[in-house]
């Protein structure tokens, strides 16, 4: 009676095998993955031995966020390492796993600062990185230029059409010790005079009448002919821009700050109007 039963327990292990060796050589779950910089989209290539037809995926990235595509892609929030698990199942109950780590790599803290000085009809521009930026930089400016300096140092002579002040915007790109790159961006207004000083290089407009601004609405009136405008705010940026026609105008304000209106009549003359919008 016991040879019996030891007989058939040997058997169904001889069946379980059979059916593990089976399910081996039908499924071999498997995957390619990178590490990326934070931000970047994660492939994961699902290089699994089985039959996509008669299989189902199963995966978990590590982070609460799961999926069901033979190939996904995923956007990971935090810089860290993951643990990816792949369970890949056949219709006919085999199944098989593996568990893979990936670092999402942390971004480079970008930021800088600009000051600037005019003197002998130029602009003397000074761009510095924030504190803790580190290591490769590239600074873009003057539109093309280029430069791999810490501090960026360039000069350029004032624009004939803009008399009284310039827009520039200046470009910094930082990489990090892990390959991955942040940027940030500035764009201001640069006042030429020798004294720096921003109430000199207002050119009134005389056929302006304006009441006091305030967070809601510039209104202006106009005691001439028409004129086009551009309200420009101090960081370089046009915020409106259109037609001031005779009689009352109103520009709507989206932000407190300091503006520049420029505005310029039929013949070509400009006028500047710094404009605080408390």
């Amino acid at each position: 009676m016991q040879n019996g039963i030891l007989l058939i327990i040997g058997f169904i292990l001889a069946i379980q095998v059979q059916a593990a060796d089976t399910c081996k050589a039908m499924i071999q779950a498997n995957f390619d993955v990178q590490d990326v910089c934070l931000g970047d989209e994660v492939v994961f290539n699902n290089t699994s031995v089985s039959d996509p037809n008669e299989s189902n995926y199963f995966w978990n990235f590590g982070d609460g966020e799961n999926d069901n595509q033979m190939h996904p892609n995923h956007t990971y929030k935090d810089a860290q390492t993951y643990i990816v698990e792949l369970k890949v199942l056949l219709k006919n109950g085999c199944k098989d796993s593996i568990l893979k780590v990936i670092t999402i790599k942390e971004l480079p803290t970008c930021g800088f600062t600009v000051s600037s000085k005019y003197k002998q009809s130029q602009y003397e521009v000074t761009a510095s990185p924030n504190q803790g930026v580190m290591p490769t930089y590239e600074w873009t400016y003057l539109y093309t230029l280029k430069s791999t300096n810490q501090i960026l140092n360039f000069m350029f002579p004032t624009d004939s059409l803009a008399k009284n002040y310039r827009a520039e915007k200046i470009v910094l790109k930082v990489t990090n010790q892990f390959g991955c790159s942040a940027r940030d961006s500035i764009q201001t207004i640069f006042a030429r005079t020798p004294e720096g000083d921003v109430e000199n290089i207002i050119v009134e407009n005389t056929d302006f009448n304006f009441t006091n601004p305030s967070s809601v609405q510039l209104s202006i009136y106009n005691k001439g002919n028409d004129y086009t405008f551009q309200l420009i705010h101090i960081t370089g940026q046009v915020t409106k821009s259109g037609v001031l026609t005779e009689g009352n105008n109103r520009i709507e304000i989206d932000q407190t700050g300091l503006y520049f209106l420029r505005t310029a009549n039929m013949q070509g003359q400009f006028f500047v109007n710094k404009i605080i919008i408390q």
